[in-house]
């Protein structure tokens, strides 16, 4: 059979035409795949947020990015890899909010000293932070809501180190917004987590044109949280165990950026202990 030198020529033509755009990916500037994993991240978060985590399929968010659906693989292995690092970003960003008032690391053994304002208005002020954080972020923080407690335990050792983190920063105001607190740690712990949660679930019910503006709200969280621990302590809550005095833990969490303590807390961190 003679051998038909067009149709080799053009299959030539075309594999080096296929050569040649593999070779240009391979030399591409590495920063332009961080620039489609962030696009495909918000492209999810607004998907996942809008339709709930059964709503959007990874294909289906990769390709409303322009990217081909059977190259997804290349930015996110499955749809829980994407939604880590979805929480992870809105972790960040949160951590960032509060960083912004309320700096670390304080001074070892003064933590008095960063306070330039009464506790009770730094409270306030983190308060506002988060509130401001969590609107602005509005749909990171509703795949949040929906999300966290679907990941496959092992993805979520990370994530809930970030989330103590953030919780940890309001434990140390607490003692000096109310100081008997110092005498029943216990109590600590269980009054900061509350705190977050009031500020995390009012992307639900909360409206800009509503009876309670965000100051106001903000206020309440303040109000509540420190009329609840004088509360508690009045009473035998956590008198049993909490006694003692817990030193907050030394590490990532009390020095450098945020981006910095991020990447450490997702390369070597290992949960606080309860």
């Amino acid at each position: 059979m003679p051998l038909r030198f067009q149709a080799t020529d053009e299959a030539v033509e075309k594999f080096d035409s296929q050569l040649s755009a593999l070779t240009a990916a391979w030399r591409r500037d590495p920063r332009s795949a961080d620039k489609r994993r962030a696009a495909i991240r918000a492209a999810g978060t607004r998907m996942l947020a809008d339709r709930g985590l059964d709503g959007a399929n990874l294909k289906e968010i990769t390709a409303s990015v322009g990217i081909a659906a059977t190259s997804y693989g290349n930015y996110y292995r499955n749809r829980d890899e994407l939604i880590r690092d979805i929480l992870h970003h809105h972790f960040l960003a949160l951590d960032g909010a509060l960083d912004a008032i309320d700096p670390l690391p304080w001074p070892p053994g003064e933590p008095d000293h960063r306070l330039t304002v009464p506790p009770l208005r730094r409270l306030e002020e983190m308060a506002s932070a988060l509130l401001d954080a969590m609107a602005e972020h509005e749909a990171g923080q509703r795949v949040l809501l929906a999300a966290l407690h679907t990941l496959p335990e092992l993805g979520q050792e990370n994530l809930r180190w970030l989330y103590r983190g953030l919780v940890r920063r309001i434990e140390r105001v607490l003692p000096l917004a109310i100081p008997r607190l110092a005498r029943r740690r216990a109590l600590v712990t269980p009054l900061a987590m509350s705190f977050f949660a009031m500020a995390g679930n009012f992307v639900l019910w909360f409206r800009d044109d509503g009876r309670l503006s965000r100051a106001e709200y903000a206020r309440l969280m303040v109000r509540m949280t420190v009329d609840g621990g004088k509360a508690a302590f009045r009473s035998d809550v956590g008198k049993a165990r909490g006694m003692g005095q817990r030193a907050l833990p030394e590490g990532v969490l009390l020095g450098g950026g945020v981006r910095e303590r991020g990447r450490a807390m997702l390369r070597d961190a290992v949960p606080a202990r309860q």
